[in-house]
């Protein structure tokens, strides 16, 4: 009777082991899916900024080459570039840069 006991009891120790580890592994895989995703997340963010930076860079040129004339007279009275100037005075526009993430 004992022996049949210490048996069931293994038995059903060996049951649950066997269910905590499908469930790990179902775990892992969705845990990997998910990596999986955010680094393609990440590429394509990256990719994007990127892209931004390099139009953030054409315009500033852009604006550069507006604020003079051909004469090298600064362009005056012009909402844009003034409104542009007074965000670069108060810091709420900063250069481009690299980040950090």
């Amino acid at each position: 009777r004992r022996r049949a006991q210490n048996r069931a009891s293994q038995r059903a120790f060996r049951e649950r082991k066997e269910k905590h580890v499908q469930h790990l592994e179902q775990e892992l895989e969705t845990l990997e899916d998910k990596h999986r995703n955010l680094q393609k997340s990440h590429s394509n963010l990256g990719e994007t900024n990127d892209k931004l930076k390099q139009e953030v860079e054409q315009l500033r040129s852009e604006i550069k080459n507006l604020r003079l004339f051909g004469d090298g007279s600064p362009l005056l009275g012009s909402p844009v570039l003034t409104d542009l100037d007074q965000f670069e005075q108060n810091g709420l526009f900063e250069p481009a840069g690299d980040f950090a993430f």
